[in-house]
């Protein structure tokens, strides 16, 4: 059985992304969207209500609407610095506002840029796209590792959590009056749903580990876009929106890498010519992918990560499945590699997880 989610991208670091622009302006821009942002500050006066049906900004954004701005953001913005206009106009201006969602092409490689190296990427967004050899390495694999339900031509890496799920949503009807919040990665949330369910093969990904539309991966399920060199080590699925290369689960001499809070590590690659370069390896745990765009040398610590998004400041929330309970904190993709919690502070395997090490699949047979 499966299931679908609700898209849309939030973006809980807005604030900080308009500062960190804001800082790189020239003294008469600056001064201009500080007056402006004084206006943004009377408005956040109004009383916060829900965005249109269909408003860029809401769940259902429509592409080419108007972007609805809540009195929430706008006082924001205002905390920030500069006004609403203005800091729009920076974002489109230089399209790589912190936590802006990636464009994957089609039939092409995606290209990162070097600026986003020690950023936040999308929560609710790509925040790498799949390489075309992937994609066709995945069109040569049985449908028992590949998946066939609507395709194989997946292109986008999403990061680790969902939007939320409710009855209203495909294959999740047995919630009934119950529902996951957003902010909670697809492993715990499918194990909450299978536990307020009391449904054990309930899957919210397809086999390969991608789902909804538009299509989209959290987890590589399979090594379906993966493959292994001579060494060992997998091959290249994706890029990054830092540009870095994304690599499947092994390391050379089918060991697991030793990874940063982020997802990544300094080693030689199958595609690097015997240089060690920073890179990032999907994961049987979340963050999955990619959970930050790590520093220049892979050394981010979950202190910085946390940093970056607003989520990782909030009230740890609790969750509970077949497992157990436990506390966890909601959009903040900064789980310690060592505990495998989000929530400082914690000495263990959160309690709503298998105590049985999660293990990646074995390498499909190519012979």
């Amino acid at each position: 059985m499966r299931a679908s989610s609700i898209g849309g991208m939030e973006t809980h670091n807005f604030v900080r992304a308009l500062q960190h622009v804001a800082g790189s302006l020239q003294p008469s821009r600056l001064m201009r969207a500080q007056a402006t942002s004084q206006a943004a500050q009377r408005e956040s006066a109004e009383e916060e209500r829900p965005a249109p049906a269909g408003a860029a900004g809401s769940a259902s954004c429509v592409p080419g609407k108007k972007p609805y701005i809540s009195a929430k953001w706008r006082k924001r913005t205002a905390v920030a610095g500069i006004g609403v206009a203005s800091g729009l106009a920076i974002g489109l201006a230089i399209g790589l506002t912190i936590g802006q969602t990636l464009t994957c092409p089609t039939g092409s490689n995606y290209v990162g840029s070097a600026n986003r190296i020690g950023t936040a990427p999308a929560l609710r967004g790509s925040l790498g796209c799949v390489d075309t050899a992937a994609i066709s390495y995945r069109q040569t694999l049985s449908s028992t590792i590949a998946g066939t339900s609507t395709g194989t031509t997946t292109v986008n890496i999403y990061g680790p959590f969902e939007a939320g799920f409710s009855s209203a949503q495909p294959g999740v009807s047995c919630l009934g009056t119950q529902s996951v919040v957003g902010g909670i990665d697809t492993y715990t949330a499918e194990l909450m749903i299978r536990n307020m369910c009391n449904v054990n093969s309930i899957s919210l990904l397809d086999t390969c580990g991608d789902h909804a539309n538009p299509r989209h991966f959290h987890e590589m399920l399979t090594n379906c876009l993966s493959g292994q060199v001579a060494s060992g080590h997998s091959t290249r699925l994706g890029t990054s929106g830092d540009n870095r290369g994304i690599y499947g689960f092994f390391e050379a001499n089918n060991t697991y890498p030793v990874l940063d809070v982020c997802g990544a590590h300094v080693g030689v690659t199958p595609d690097s010519n015997g240089q060690p370069v920073v890179h990032y390896h999907s994961q049987v745990y979340p963050p999955f992918f990619v959970g930050c765009y790590t520093n220049a040398d892979a050394t981010m610590t979950p202190t910085q990560c946390r940093a970056l998004f607003a989520g990782c400041s909030s009230a740890a929330y609790s969750i509970t499945t077949a497992y157990g309970s436990g506390t966890y904190q909601r959009d903040c993709p900064c789980w310690d590699p060592t505990t495998r919690s989000n929530v400082p502070g914690a000495t263990g395997t959160p309690g709503y997880w298998p105590t049985s090490l999660r293990l990646p699949p074995p390498p499909p047979s190519t012979g």
